[in-house]
Order: structure tokens, then C-alpha cells, then sequence
């Protein structure tokens, strides 16, 4: 009987992979532009936002008005209304400076006038009042209360407190009851209400003021951008100093902008802070010694050697082989001479 013949033992070949097919370079940085546009727009959607929200929690805030009636406010056949709006914090003159329209009402008015005269002032101030005659048409008075606190040299961290209050009489002397609207106006500052007027006969508030958001946003990113451009010089005065390439005027006259424009960039800031304030001690001051000395520095290690350059062209001679070519950092030819 015949028998098969054996086959050799040896290693399995395991059968060809199929050739993968080349991925398209074009198609692989267009896909990754792709994902780098999409991330940027949704950040900056986000961001979008964010602010919007921010801006319209701010407004909601501010047009949001205070309240405050007189005691005897339900027993009386007339009222004074007074819609009260801030106008300016000035901090020049530490003073709170608010608009008021008064608008009479029941037995106080004649159709849209007076029906008798009426003084508003401010207790204790009896200089700071104004008269609304009979049958005149009522218009917009400006009142001025002090400010307390600070100081601004404190700038953004600024604080104040100011008591705003009003109060009304006839000319026969009898009190006017009072129904007041306050709405903070000034876009630099932000007034939180801390209690009402104690005393029965006038309308006002005791209120906290402080820098606004908005305020505090740019000032942080004002101080934030100094350290960076500050930061940003310190580096390259470095980087420049370790390649001894000489004076090199683009980058000298880079540094040079950079110190005056700190100082409109610190101009910039909301508010007008006077010089010697928070943000100059904790930025301005720092950054601008910082880029002065690395723009003094450079120009010193800049101009040191530029000289070893020329005493050792001057060195070798124009006849004696010299090589014009020499690599400053190593101060040797490419061929090996010094």
C-alpha cells in the first residue's frame, strides 16, 4: 500500500495583509483646522454668553429701584413723588450728586402743577433747598449729599457710604409726605442699600457704594496685561543677551514702545485713579522698572559686543587672512581660526 508523502514541517506563513490605503495628508490638516475653528467659535460663543448674562444680571441690578415712603405716608390728603436718580460719585469733591423729579399728587397738585408752594431740602443742610412754586410746572432738581470713606488711593478696592434723604414742607410749614424711588445711574459704581432713614418726616436710604463689575474687569485686565508685556521683555532681553548678536534696533525699539505704552494703558483705567494708587504699587511702578532695565541692559550687552566684534576684526588685519564671517557667540572663524 502506498503511502502519501509527508510534508516538510516548518514555519506558518500566515497570508498577506491587505495594503491599508494611504491616508490623504490634505484631508488630515483640513479635519484638524477643522477641530481648531470649531473649539475657537465655541469659546468664543461661551464667552459670548457669559457676558451678555453678566451685562444683563448688571442692568436688571441697577434699574432695579428702592422704595421708601414717609411714616405718615397712608394718612395724608397729599404727596410728593420723587423719582431720585444717581448721576455721578465724585470722588474730586466727595460728593453724591443725584437728580430729582418731584411730581405732586393728590391735594398737592393742579393738574400736572402745584397747587401751593412747596420747599424741598435736605436735613440738616439748610442751605442745599429749592422751592417749587405754585402753578409751575415741576422739573428736575439736582441735590448733592456727602460721601464717606476711601480713600481712592485704594482704587479698585475703593469703598463709600453715603445717606441719601429728602424732605418736603409747605410754606405754611406743614410736612409734605414723601414717596420716593431711588435708581442708581452712575456706570462706575454700584450702590447696595444697607437700611432706611430713621427719622419720620423724610425719605432715604443709607447706602453702600463700590467700583462697578465692569470696573473691576477692565482694571484686572489692565494689571494682568502689564505683568504680561513687562514678562514678555524681561524674556526677550534675556534671550537677547545670550546670543551676543550685537545691538539689534528692532528689538530695542519693541522694549522702548512697550515702556510708553504702559503708561496710556495705565491711563486707560476706569475712573481716573490718581497716581499713587493700589494699582500703581501692586503693577505700574514693577513693570515699568522692569522693561527700563532690560531695555538698559540689552542696549549695555548689545553695545559690549558690538565692540569685541570690531576689536577683533581690527585685530587680525585686512591683510593677514582674516575672516569677516566669525560666529560672535563662539568668536571663531568656520574654519577653525580664532
Amino acid at each position: 500500500m502506498a503511502s502519501c508523502p509527508e510534508r516538510p514541517v516548518g514555519p506558518r506563513e500566515d497570508p498577506p495583509k491587505p495594503k491599508e490605503a494611504k491616508k490623504n495628508p490634505w484631508l488630515r490638516r483640513t479635519a484638524a483646522y477643522a477641530c481648531w475653528i470649531m473649539g475657537i467659535a465655541f469659546t468664543v460663543l461661551v464667552l459670548g454668553l457669559a457676558g451678555t448674562f453678566l451685562y444683563t444680571y448688571d442692568r436688571d441690578a441697577r434699574s432695579q429701584p428702592r422704595h421708601r415712603d414717609t411714616a405718615e405716608i397712608e394718612q395724608t390728603t397729599m404727596l410728593l413723588i420723587l423719582d431720585v436718580v444717581v448721576e455721578k460719585v465724585d470722588l474730586d469733591s466727595q460728593q453724591v450728586v443725584v437728580s430729582v423729579n418731584p411730581v405732586p399728587a393728590e391735594s398737592l397738585a393742579n393738574g400736572f402743577s402745584f397747587a401751593q408752594d412747596v420747599k424741598l431740602a435736605v436735613p440738616g443742610f439748610p442751605n442745599k433747598s429749592v422751592l417749587l412754586a405754585k402753578d409751575t410746572t415741576p422739573t428736575p432738581q439736582r441735590f448733592t449729599f456727602p460721601l464717606r470713606g476711601g480713600p481712592v488711593s485704594e482704587y479698585p478696592l475703593d469703598a463709600y457710604s453715603a445717606i441719601v434723604s429728602l424732605t418736603a414742607n409747605t410754606s405754611n410749614g406743614a410736612h409734605v409726605p414723601i414717596s420716593m424711588d431711588f435708581v442708581d445711574g452712575d456706570p462706575f459704581f454700584v450702590m447696595h442699600q444697607t437700611g432706611w432713614v430713621a427719622d419720620p418726616e423724610s425719605a432715604g436710604l443709607e447706602v453702600n457704594i463700590s467700583r462697578s463689575r465692569g470696573t473691576w474687569i477692565l482694571a484686572g485686565f489692565i494689571m494682568v496685561a502689564m505683568w504680561a508685556l513687562a514678562l514678555a521683555v524681561l524674556a526677550g532681553s534675556v534671550v537677547l543677551a545670550r546670543k551676543h548678536e550685537g545691538l539689534v534696533w528692532p528689538a530695542l525699539g519693541w522694549m522702548a514702545a512697550t515702556l510708553f505704552a504702559l503708561v496710556s494703558l495705565r491711563n486707560a483705567a476706569p475712573g481716573s485713579p490718581p497716581i499713587g494708587s493700589l494699582i500703581d504699587y501692586a503693577t505700574f511702578f514693577w513693570t515699568e522698572g522692569i522693561i527700563t532695565a532690560s531695555l538698559a541692559c540689552t542696549a549695555m550687552i548689545g553695545f559690549r559686543d558690538n565692540r569685541k566684534q570690531l576689536a577683533r576684526g581690527i585685530g587680525r588685519g585686512e591683510g593677514e587672512g582674516s575672516c569677516t564671517d566669525c560666529e560672535p557667540a563662539s568668536g571663531r572663524c568656520p574654519d577653525g581660526r580664532p
